[in-house]
């Protein structure tokens, strides 16, 4: 058998070449464990995680629809179908979530609701990675796993909140425009759904209609058109169902000033997560961009990272509005080939290698450490909810009042009031200061659960009114009870 004459080379090159297969391989492990780490978050505590803001209004407003009570009150006067402690709110999102789930029985809501988006969330980036382009396919499933992994996006899709079904649709919007190389009646209809659904999700349909329109914008027009008639019917139905007060649920809901400093916060807080996998998908896309379906993705990336960065300058943003980015980024990488890295050798191919490995190890960290935390913190704060049910609740007329929605609506029943939109409310006027101090001067209230500081989340006269009448009883996973002496 003839020996190479240049065997050492030749060993040389096969040995960096199995290193670079290797270090790949355990990027593709670390991806496969963050997506272990945040499945076993979502179902592991499915039935057992207090609802967080957002999740907790969508279910009391299911709840109050299941009832056959008005979901539209002027929360001065207050809601006093539960006793004489009045519930005063504001509907958070246009109500198509709640009314859907208003239809399955109070006690399975909240399980059915976070079932559905964890299927939405984890089932549609799967859908994407397997319905990927041949060439494109090891790379679709590299990114779907990278998102799925990622503890605070999971964290925010796998409840009961709208985000993960909107985000869904719209991910299914675009990979229709993508496939078909133009934007269609069909794909306008989920955009337009998905923003009804959850108005932050809009951002990559405005990028697509501003992509289009640059290619085709007499075809584009109609597609506005049909859009805009959408959202005027879906408009109507609102005027007609709410005796025409949405319009101030929704402004004081989403209408508190914004501030420059919170959305480049917001916009730099998660890149070490994500900023590898925007940056790669917002090269391909450009890169392919004389193909017509990934020019409309790559409008589609702009606009959703715009919308983004837009909404996190709002108080209470939060992680959840990168959903709609990553979903466009696994369509790109759905459809976006990957340039030929048969050529990389030596360092290069080893930079590559490990730079890719080192972002998944870091990511499956962060989704392990968030997990291992929330299984230590969320049964911990379910028991502190019954606890209150069961000392502080006397008397049918009594009532916890809380800074955390969930928490409200886990101990009583119903919310009394989101606090970060009340206090909005009555900074901007729409709610008397005198009724909030009131409010917090009744003898019903017979606890006070604050999960940020001590009464720091509630107005401060509030605060104050709070401070001389409570005491510390209780505390589980930093969140404080005080009861009254």
């Amino acid at each position: 058998m003839a020996i190479e004459e240049n065997w050492p080379v030749a060993l040389a090159q096969r040995t960096r070449t199995g290193a670079v297969t290797w270090i790949v391989r355990l990027g593709f492990a670390a991806l496969v464990a963050g997506v272990l780490a945040t499945t076993v978050f979502a179902f592991g505590l499915l039935h057992t995680r207090p609802s967080m803001p957002g999740e907790a209004e969508v279910l009391f407003e299911a709840a109050r629809m299941h009832a056959h009570l008005p979901l539209f009150t002027d929360p001065r006067a207050g809601a006093l179908e539960y006793g004489s402690y009045a519930s005063r709110f504001y509907v958070l999102y246009p109500p198509i979530w709640s009314w859907m789930l208003s239809h399955v029985p109070d006690v399975l809501a909240q399980s059915i609701a976070r079932f559905a988006g964890c299927a939405a969330w984890f089932g549609v980036l799967a859908w994407l990675a397997v319905g990927a382009s041949p060439r494109c396919r090891p790379a679709a499933i590299a990114g779907a796993l990278y998102v799925a992994g990622i503890f605070v996006l999971a964290n925010f899709a796998t409840t009961a909140r709208p985000d993960a079904l909107a985000v869904a649709l719209a991910a299914l919007a675009l990979d229709r425009c993508v496939q078909r190389q133009r934007l269609d009646g069909w794909s306008v209809a989920l955009f337009s759904v998905a923003a009804v659904m959850k108005p932050n999700v809009m951002g990559a349909m405005a990028g697509v209609f501003v992509a289009s329109a640059i290619t085709a914008p007499r075809y584009t027009l109609r597609n506005i058109a049909v859009a805009i008639l959408l959202g005027a019917a879906w408009i109507d139905v609102l005027e007609i169902a709410s005796n025409g007060v949405w319009h101030e649920h929704f402004v004081c809901s989403f209408g508190q000033p914004r501030s420059l400093a919170r959305a480049a916060a917001g916009a730099v807080d998660r890149l070490p997560l994500l900023g590898a996998l925007f940056a790669t998908a917002a090269w391909l896309a450009w890169r392919h961009r004389h193909q017509r379906g990934l020019g409309l993705a790559f409008g589609a990336l702009l606009g959703a990272f715009a919308w983004a960065c837009l909404a996190f300058s709002r108080p209470g943003s939060a992680s959840n509005y990168w959903l709609e980015s990553c979903a466009v980024c696994i369509v790109i990488l759905a459809h976006a080939p990957l340039p030929d890295l048969s050529a990389w050798r030596g360092t290069r191919a080893r930079l590559a290698a490990t730079a890719f490995a080192a972002q998944a190890i870091y990511n499956a960290g962060a989704a392990w450490e968030g997990t291992l935390e929330a299984f230590a913190k969320e049964p911990a704060r379910a028991r502190l909810a019954q606890f209150a049910r069961e000392t502080c609740r006397a008397e049918p007329n009594d009532v916890i009042v809380a800074d955390e929605p969930g928490f409200e609506l886990e101990a009583n029943g119903r919310i009394l009031a989101t606090v970060f939109t009340m206090n909005a409310a009555v900074r901007a006027g729409k709610l008397p200061l005198e009724t909030a101090v009131a409010d917090a001067k009744r003898s019903e209230i017979r606890c006070v659960m604050s999960a940020h500081g001590e009464f720091d989340a509630f107005l401060p006269e509030v605060g104050a009114v709070f401070r001389d009448r409570f005491r510390f009883v209780k505390e589980e996973a930093d969140w404080k009870l005080y009861a009254r002496p």
